[in-house]
């Protein structure tokens, strides 16, 4: 979770079509229970990598 965390960071600076912002103090722990939560209520996202980036678009959007 964190290693995907930590992706992003560097997929918001540098790819125009992605919008999120993991702010720097979020814990692994949250990141885990939110994704947990994200893929509860869309179980037809069954590829891990897919619904962790459509989970941060959707927990931690931001506009570029």
């Amino acid at each position: 979770m964190q290693g995907a965390g930590d992706v992003s960071l560097a997929m918001a600076d540098n790819v125009k079509w992605f919008k999120a912002s993991v702010p720097d103090s979020t814990s692994t722990m949250t990141l885990i229970q939110k994704f947990i939560a994200f893929v509860d209520k869309n179980p037809k996202y069954t590829l891990a990598s897919t619904a962790f980036q459509l989970m941060l678009d959707q927990e931690f959007s931001c506009s570029k």
